[in-house]
């Protein structure tokens, strides 16, 4: 395979990556409630990320990847990685490197 073939895979695996993860976070945008615990997240289109369980909201941002792993880095400095499922769209599950798993709604 000549270079310039090589090259026109590379960038169109990369953009069918990059729609992958665009297209996980958007699906993911607005807020959520967890079914079996106090704990509310906010998605915003800009990146921002807002999380709260007792007390205020923590500020941050977030990024899914293209294997639907969603990355938190809070402006405190907590960081949290989980990855994502959404049995529906009013679903979110968040399962932790540990194997647990949060179940979310989508509030309206």
């Amino acid at each position: 395979m000549n270079r310039g073939l090589v090259g026109v895979a590379i960038a169109a695996l990369l953009m069918a990556l990059s729609t992958i993860a665009c297209s996980q976070q958007s699906s993911i945008l607005g807020r959520w409630q967890a079914t079996d615990r106090p704990w509310n997240i906010e998605f915003l289109s800009n990146g921002t990320i807002y999380m709260s369980t007792i007390g205020p909201a923590k500020k941050g941002t977030y990024r899914v990847d293209s294997n639907s792993v969603l990355f938190v880095d809070l402006d405190d400095g907590g960081r949290f990685k989980a990855t994502i499922s959404q049995p529906s769209s009013d679903e979110l599950v968040l399962t932790d490197q540990d194997r647990t798993f949060t179940r979310f709604r989508r509030v309206r």
